[in-house]
């Protein structure tokens, strides 16, 4: 959808690189054979001399050392190529999502309201793209090219041997298969507890001050345990049918290798195959099950960049939808799922209608009723609904073949980078969200609020160990590690003696009881390898999971108990912090299930098997732990050039969503003065930001694969060389060079997968100080303090003695100066000024959402009240009303403990609204839709919510401003009628409701300037005469 003819070069290079790439793992097969066949040809006594077959062996190491090292620029050329070309249809989606915004006229925004909460989920489609129609369709390609290179390696030097070794393929199939249903059920509905639980979340962040003064705190707390709750529940599930699913396969994989070893050994002494063809059957087999591990995932990705693309499609058809309701539409498509079932269908076949009708009546048209069902048959998954399944998933599958897999004979496979780093670092950062619109702050680019420094990993581990919950399950999982750990040494000995076999020696090494002898033992390691892992996993990630769920409590009952000031902070906005909770934590989940893990495992395998290794042969050990430097120093600094480029880059993707976030909630203002091309210009310079910023990251990281890569193959060639050395001067017999090179190997490539951990580590590094700076918030005062309930008799409601007021983000800038005002009992005062004169702020005063001296309620210093009672007397009416998603009774009952239908119907009533809910089908119980109601309606359900509560003062801010002079006059009657009882605090420039005001305050620069009735003030041509006059006579 994105691609491009000046794509098309890059892709030839690129393709040509990832075809020559993936024969690596083949030759690299074959190379071993050889080697094996060198061995075994020296046993036999076939080389005249110890020179002879040490050039043999010199040819063999050193070509795959320098298949290594030509594999460089491969890998390199490989990794940078692709990422340049997921990046160039990213970068075409963002200019294609600004063009589309740009076109857009101001009643399409007006119209659709879920316009920000889109957005953000095109920019995840976004970055879904990128990486699907990039690097995963490369791997895809690469490991397709690999799996039949090697299959064909393995069969033309064994049919047979093949053939037995992957004959268990089945069974780890139906493992995969049965499991994999599993996984999903409980993956999506993990996925929709998490959207869930986001809903209320999102709902507590945004409406903030509509939580608080409702008293509904605890409300939304206990709605967000609950949604929760249904996640871990869900995820715990989950990790168990995984968990076992991984340990099934592991043990199965184990197994697959003793019979081929079994079969081949028997061939060997028939005089069938070599023992060179065994190895290379077994190493391309091998190579084979990495390659297709390695593929799945990337499937999912390419699946889920064309729900991307689709996703994109449906938004923009939804909100086309709304904005042309009422009016005629022709909309072409082949999408069945945009079609709804109240729209009208015409089906064209051959250039006529072949069928037509609504959607909902043609359940008997067999033309679309076929087409519909082919569209049906495929339903990919939504991004969301793959995330904790692709964790658990790649999770499963890197461990599978981690004790025989290509940390013993590794391949040239680049892409597999992205598996385990690449793909998760595909989820778009979210904007920063813009709680002001243009036209109320300078959107001045060099304004960004410092972020906190990153804690060390220490402290987050520290901090693990003392708020994790179930600490039980925590040792109980960790010693499992262990012994899993331990496992790895056990089982690289044994399968050490068990390769021996295949070279027939004098002293019964390869004899019927040998091999009887050592299958046993590996079948008895693999069943406790396979075990342990079953157990490791799921303790430790259902710890991991209880962990997560206690931090999110935590965090909501943290945010809940800070006040408004804290909401304006640039860093604590709706979009990041519902990100941190929600998706950033699932990162956390790592630093138990897999980082914590894997350290203890590795840990305990590295130091078994290098001491193990030293006490088998302590000569080639040392060769071995002499190349441990390169692979420290180079593994540092690929992670230190890695971590700078990658987060170089998040900060231009998260610049660049930002400028568009703001282009589109101020767009109204954009429009108005022209400043489309000024806009669009700053996009495109933050385009060319983000593309050098993503060359430097693509060059980086294919970098740091190929050397990474490199290292690989010198230590095994250099390994293999001076082991078959040692054997060649009768040092070493066979036995202990596969013993000690086995338990070398199987060390040192585990130490480099704990150091590719390290990205894991830093998100989870960023998540826990982010989630822990919240937990260790101390609680606002404003939300806690004051203890003392007011006695009701007194005169006047509100008063502000000599108020002056500066906002704790600007404390410079006075708001209100010396503001002197009361309102007494049942009376209607208006509050009127030019926009910033400090009008609202008045309103935050007194419902004591920002803390003030000189503000009385009921006579009694607002500091000193108890905060709950302060807000069941006051109730505020909002410029535009919001409801949460629920029903009419859920929204205007919203944060009452106690009520009946006679309180809610009277409520409405006074609102005159009650006819129009009873007209309604579902009446009280129907959900609300602000597209289904008119903004008069919308905010008579918002007087009647502030009425039901009987509160002693009303406060309506700007509550008419949205609304046209029918609407505003219906409100103004309303106010005049129904609210005598009540003081009202009207915030308003509309001379209708000043009208029917008892009193009219007039605020200028912070200032109160004049006081009296509407009539009076106007005939005094003084500041509210200038104000409901401007713009008459120009």
């Amino acid at each position: 959808m994105f691609a491009d003819r000046s794509d098309i070069p890059l892709m030839i290079f690129g393709g040509v690189a990832t075809i020559a790439g993936s024969l690596g793992p083949a030759i690299s097969a074959i190379l071993m054979g050889r080697v094996f066949n060198v061995l075994s040809s020296l046993v036999n006594g076939e080389f005249e001399s110890v020179g002879d077959y040490m050039q043999e062996i010199r040819l063999s190491t050193m070509a795959l050392i320098a298949l290594g090292a030509g594999s460089v620029l491969i890998v390199w050329a490989t990794v940078t190529c692709w990422m340049h070309i997921g990046e160039r249809h990213g970068i075409r989606a963002r200019l294609h999502m600004l063009n589309t915004f740009l076109k857009k006229p101001i009643s399409w925004y007006e119209e659709n309201e879920k316009v920000m909460g889109d957005l953000t989920q095109i920019n995840r489609c976004v970055e879904e793209l990128r990486a699907g129609t990039a690097e995963a369709t490369a791997l895809v390609a690469q490991n397709t090219v690999a799996t039949a290179a090697l299959l064909g390696t393995s069969f033309y030097y064994s049919w047979s041997v093949t053939l037995i070794m992957i004959c268990s393929s089945p069974l780890i199939i139906a493992s995969v298969v049965v499991f994999s249903r599993l996984m999903e059920k409980y993956t999506n509905k993990e996925n929709d507890h998490s959207i869930e639980a986001a809903k209320v979340l999102d709902w507590s962040l945004i409406s903030a001050k509509i939580v608080r003064l409702f008293s509904a705190r605890d409300i939304e707390y206990e709605k967000f345990s609950r949604k929760v709750t249904d996640c871990k529940d869900a995820y715990t599930k989950l990790s168990l049918v995984s968990s076992i699913n991984m340990g099934i396969v592991r043990f199965i994989i184990l197994c697959m290798f003793v019979q081929g070893f079994w079969f081949g050994s028997d061939q060997i002494g028939r005089g069938n195959v070599s023992s060179g063809d065994v190895l290379t059957c077994f190493t391309s087999c091998l190579m084979i099950g990495e390659t297709l591990r390695s593929t799945l995932p990337q499937i999912i990705t390419i699946q889920k960049a064309i729900v991307a693309i689709n996703r994109i499609q449906d938004l923009v058809i939804e909100a086309v939808k709304t904005w042309r309701k009422g009016k005629t539409t022709i909309i072409l498509t082949h999408e069945f799922n945009q079609i709804g079932p109240d729209d009208y269908v015409y089906l064209m076949e051959d250039g006529r209608v072949a069928e037509q009708g609504l959607r909902k009546d043609m359940e008997n048209a067999q033309i679309f009723q076929y087409l519909v069902s082919l569209q049906d048959n495929y339903k990919p998954q939504e991004e969301d609904n793959m995330s904790s399944e692709m964790h658990i998933e790649e999770s499963f599958l890197n461990r599978v073949a981690n004790r025989i897999s290509t940390q013993f004979l590794s391949s040239v496979n680049p892409l597999s980078y992205y598996q385990t780093h690449e793909m998760e670092n595909s989820i778009a950062p979210h904007p920063r969200a813009i709680n002001r619109t243009i036209g109320e702050r300078k959107l001045d680019e060099e304004e960004i609020e410092e972020r906190p420094s990153l804690s060390p990993i220490r402290y987050i581990v520290n901090r693990m160990m003392q708020t994790v919950e179930k600490k039980w399950a925590l040792a109980f999982g960790i010693g499992i590690a262990v012994i899993n750990g331990a496992a790895g040494p056990v089982f690289s000995y044994a399968f050490a003696h068990l390769l021996s076999g295949i070279v027939p020696q004098d002293d019964g090494v390869g004899s019927p009881y040998y091999l009887l002898k050592w299958s046993m033992i590996v079948l008895a390691v693999a069943f406790v390898d396979g075990a342990s892992l079953f157990l490791k996993e799921f303790l430790l990630n259902y710890s991991a999971e209880v962990w997560v769920y206690g931090l999110r409590k935590q965090a909501f009952r943290k945010i809940s108990k800070q006040g408004m000031a804290w909401f304006s902070k640039t860093i604590n906005n709706a979009a990041e912090v519902n990100t941190l909770l929600m998706n950033d934590c699932r990162d956390l989940r790592s630093l138990i299930s897999h980082f914590l893990g894997v350290i203890t495992s590795v840990t305990v395998l590295c130091t078994m098997g290098l001491t193990w290794a030293l006490v088998e042969g302590w000569k080639l050990s040392l060769v071995c732990i002499s190349m441990l430097p390169a692979f420290v120093i180079t593994s540092s600094l690929y992670a230190f050039l890695l971590q700078m480029s990658e987060n170089e880059y998040k900060n231009a993707v998260a610049t660049l969503e930002s400028h568009l976030y703001e282009t589109v909630k101020g767009y109204k203002t954009i429009r108005t003065l022209r400043l489309e091309k000024h806009f669009e210009s700053k996009f495109h310079e933050k385009i060319d930001v983000l593309k050098r910023a993503a060359s430097r990251r693509a060059l980086y990281t294919g970098m740091g694969v190929a050397i990474s890569n490199l290292l690989v193959f010198v230590v095994q060639g250099v390994l293999l060389y001076y082991g078959m050395k040692l054997v060649g001067d009768g040092e070493y017999d066979v036995m202990q060079l596969m013993t000690t090179f086995v338990l070398l190997v199987f060390s040192i490539m585990n130490c480099v997968q704990m150091i590719n951990q390290i990205p894991d580590i830093s998100r989870g590094q960023r998540a826990g100080t982010y989630v822990f700076n919240i937990i260790d918030l101390p609680d606002s005062d404003i939300e806690s303090k004051g203890d003392t309930i007011p006695d009701l008799n007194t005169n006047a409601t509100a008063q502000f003695k000599n108020v002056s007021f500066c906002y704790p983000s600007a404390p410079g800038q006075k708001v209100l100066k010396n503001v002197n005002l009361e309102i007494n009992r049942d009376e209607t005062v208006a509050i009127i000024g030019e926009s910033g004169s400090g009008k609202s702020t008045l309103a935050l005063l007194i419902t004591r959402l920002y803390e003030s001296k000189g503000t009385f309620f009921d006579e009694v210093d607002l500091n000193s009240i108890e905060l709950k009672w302060l807000r069941s007397q006051i109730s505020v009416v909002d410029q535009k009303a919001s409801f949460f998603d629920g029903s009419i009774r859920d929204n205007v009952t919203y944060g009452l403990d106690n009520y009946d239908d006679e309180d809610l119907i009277s409520a409405l009533k006074l609102a005159n609204i009650y006819e129009f809910i009873i007209s309604l089908p579902e009446g009280l119980d129907t959900r609300i839709e602000t597209s289904l109601i008119s903004g008069g309606q919308a905010q008579r359900l918002s007087i009647a919510r502030a009425v039901i509560r009987k509160p002693k003062l009303l406060i309506l801010d700007e509550c008419t401003s949205a609304l046209d002079a029918e609407s505003t006059s219906k409100i103004a009657q309303l106010v005049k009628e129904n609210l005598k009882d009540i003081s009202v605090m009207m915030i308003t420039h509309s001379k209708e409701m000043m009208k029917v005001a008892d009193r009219l305050v007039v605020l200028n620069n912070g200032r109160v300037v004049e006081e009296g009735t509407y009539q009076d003030l106007y005939r005094k041509r003084g500041e509210m005469f200038r104000i409901v006059t401007a713009g008459q006579n120009s």
